[in-house]
Order: structure tokens, then C-alpha cells, then sequence
């Protein structure tokens, strides 16, 4: 079996659960709105990311990124998880 015909197999194995689970019509995605305190350390490391790529801040500049990484994690983890 060469690498083509892995890949479709993946592809094809791939397409086939996400449209059972896309067409499972009793499991659809429940949204809730983060917590306040969900919200603003989102808010606060999303911020420190951007000020650490703008001004020279010791620890924040050098993980910038992962700093507003972190933050949308953190925010779409709160929209996803109820109570967090």
C-alpha cells in the first residue's frame, strides 16, 4: 500500500465519522457563556500577549504567543465546559 492510498484511506475514514456524528440529530453542541472569571484571566493573558509583542516585558515578551494562545484555549474551553 503506498502513501496515496493510506491518505485516502484516512481522508475517507475521517469524512465517514465526522458526517455520522454531523448527522446524529440528537447531539448538537451546547454552548454556555464563560464565567466572569474565565472571561477577564482570558482577557488579562490575551492583553499581556499583545502589550509582551509591543513593549519589552521580561517573561511576557519572550512567550508572547503562547500567551494569547493560552488565552483563546482558555476562553473557547469556557464557552465549550459548562460552569467554567
Amino acid at each position: 500500500m503506498n502513501n496515496d492510498n493510506v491518505f485516502s484511506f484516512i481522508v475517507l475514514y475521517i469524512h465517514g465519522r465526522c458526517t455520522w456524528f454531523i448527522s446524529n440529530k440528537e447531539r448538537k453542541m451546547k454552548l454556555s457563556p464563560p464565567t466572569n472569571l474565565t472571561f477577564w484571566i482570558a482577557v488579562i493573558l490575551g492583553v499581556l500577549g499583545i502589550l509582551g509583542t509591543l513593549v519589552a516585558l521580561p517573561f511576557v515578551s519572550a512567550n508572547a504567543f503562547w500567551f494569547v494562545a493560552i488565552a483563546f484555549i482558555l476562553l473557547a474551553l469556557g464557552v465549550l465546559i459548562k460552569k467554567m
